[in-house]
């Protein structure tokens, strides 16, 4: 009796002990999961800031750039 309890209560540890290092894989994995979704969430902050930005300077140039033909045309019909 006592010959099959005792391998059977083994397999139990061994298979608790088991349970435990992939429990605590899982919970790294989580971890490393959040970390990596907080650095996305910064990015795509970022990234939305820098498309602000780059609109920002776009609509700027596309003035500078009225103006120097407007200025242009003036020229021509003054001489």
């Amino acid at each position: 009796m006592i010959i099959i309890i005792l391998p059977i209560i083994l397999l139990l540890l061994l298979l608790t002990f088991f349970l435990c290092i992939q429990k605590k894989k899982v919970m790294s994995l989580q971890q490393q999961i959040g970390d990596l979704q907080n650095k996305i969430s910064i990015l795509e902050k970022q990234y939305l800031a820098a498309e602000q930005y780059k609109d920002s300077l776009r609509q700027e140039a596309y003035t500078v750039h009225l103006y120097a033909s407007l200025s242009l045309e003036e020229a021509k019909k003054h001489p």
